[in-house]
């Protein structure tokens, strides 16, 4: 004979909480759709794999498992009888339903490998979610060279700027890239960077193809995001480089392991509104020089990144040039970027001054009539 005992809860009256009935194996539990009846207190596996996921202070509130199930019903557009009681005694409703939606959230982004029901990995936006935080990488290419410029978060006075460069690493004579996202993981993609086209060198006894070097490691990048228990690198890398086949070239590659060639691109924080600006200076007709360059590359900082005033010590900059037939890679002193952030301070102000001019005749005018 099966017997079932009532459930002591504070928010259930006495008149509630009266013994049930004993069943006969002939009376069978009323149980629908094999879910199970909260009410009655029975629990099956199905409901108490939910209720184990909540907090441990709040498993044995029925109301919250109880909202559950009814969330889960409706989602499965399975509704239960009009009038039905589930969420009646609920605790904490939207405890409970904020509960329940991250989990069924956490279903497909928990493996690397899960494609979700629209086809999204969502480790691998993750990963790129990362990049968007970083700091402000950006990258021009103009006719007599390259440059990288990147935003320094860390401007410890005690730091030696000539034997330290936070974001901008060289790979080889011929090239060099900056790094926007976790610091950590980008040490372990340049090591390899550099390993490939140092076995290269080895090898053939000249340098690497710059394309051929960041599709190497771009397949590395995608390999972990195939295969199982490993995640993705959260870093976004710009090229910078020269080789005898196609002159001075810059690249982009993603956590993904997808790359592409650019004239000027942006990663990091704010990088939309950086390319949206570059889209609107840059001058795609190949006479812009690095000097060119470097007063665009100051202005787009300007504007996009979180700072009221721009200064030298908050922004690093290498150039990539050739000379003499070798390639020569420099990263630019602050006594050097400090002219380019003057120059650009004179610039807005001049443009700030003629439209106050500007605005003070029509006001005039209109004072006038």
């Amino acid at each position: 004979m099966l017997v079932k005992a009532a459930i002591h809860h504070p928010h259930i009256g006495h008149s509630q909480q009266r013994q049930k009935p004993a069943l006969t194996p002939k009376q069978p539990s009323k149980q629908r759709n094999g879910v199970g009846d909260s009410r009655r207190g029975i629990r099956t596996e199905k409901q108490q794999s939910i209720c184990s996921r909540l907090d441990p202070d709040r498993r044995t509130e029925r109301g919250i498992l109880a909202v559950i199930i009814r969330v889960q019903r409706e989602k499965e557009g399975k509704e239960g009888r009009k009038g039905s009681r589930l969420v009646t005694h609920a605790v904490d409703n939207q405890f409970a339903k904020e509960q329940f939606l991250f989990f069924q959230a956490r279903r497909y982004d928990s493996r690397t490998t899960i494609f979700s029901p629209e086809g999204r990995l969502y480790q691998v936006e993750y990963a790129m979610e990362a990049i968007g935080h970083a700091g402000t990488c950006l990258g021009i290419m103009a006719s007599d060279g390259i440059l990288l410029a990147t935003e320094k978060r860390n401007t410890n006075k005690l730091l030696d700027e000539v034997s330290y460069s936070e974001k901008i690493y060289r790979l080889y004579d011929d090239m060099a890239c900056s790094v926007a996202g976790i610091t950590a993981d980008a040490n372990v993609l340049t090591n390899e960077l550099r390993l490939i086209a140092q076995r290269y060198i080895l090898q053939y006894q000249e340098s690497i193809p710059c394309e051929q070097l960041v599709s190497t490691l771009c397949d590395v990048k995608q390999a972990y995001t195939q295969f199982g228990g490993k995640r993705p690198f959260g870093v976004s890398i710009l090229y910078m480089g020269w080789d005898k086949h196609y002159g001075f070239q810059l690249y982009q590659s993603d956590p993904s392991g997808n790359y592409g060639g650019w004239k000027a691109t942006c990663i990091g924080n704010n990088s939309a509104n950086a390319i949206s600006l570059l889209k609107q200076e840059y001058k795609d007709d190949n006479t812009i020089n690095l000097s060119a360059a470097l007063d665009l590359s100051i202005k787009v900082l300007g504007k996009t990144l979180d700072m009221t005033k721009i200064t030298p010590d908050k922004v690093e900059i290498a150039t990539l040039t050739r000379e003499n037939n070798k390639t020569v890679m420099r990263i630019l002193k602050d006594s050097e970027v400090e002219v380019h952030i003057k120059k650009y301070e004179e610039e807005e102000a001049r443009l700030e001054a003629e439209k106050k001019k500007e605005a003070d005749k029509k006001k005039a005018e209109k004072s006038d009539k």
